[in-house]
């Protein structure tokens, strides 16, 4: 799991991708702004994994830790990652 989003300004109405480059840029999940505060809704794998926050550093780090879990699940038993790949954010 390889999750990267773009940047966004929170403050403004909109809807933004999440995509999986470990499924070839596959959507797996949607950022919402604007709509009620706080102000950033996010909601990964078709809503497994949803919550609200106020800001961008909280949005990152929901979503960092999200992958930071489900990398770890998905790990084999010797500590080496299924996927391999790092996170990362696009500035």
């Amino acid at each position: 799991m390889y999750l990267v989003f773009d940047r966004f300004d929170g403050r403004n109405y909109g809807s933004h991708e999440i995509r999986d480059l470990d499924q070839g840029g596959k959507t797996v999940g949607e950022i919402l702004t604007g709509r009620q505060s706080p102000g950033i809704h996010i909601s990964l794998l078709a809503g497994k994994y949803k919550t609200a926050v106020g800001d961008y550093g909280e949005c990152r780090g929901f979503i960092a830790g999200v992958e930071a879990v489900l990398r770890h699940m998905t790990s084999t038993d010797d500590g080496s990652a299924v996927h391999g790949a790092k996170p990362q954010y696009r500035p």
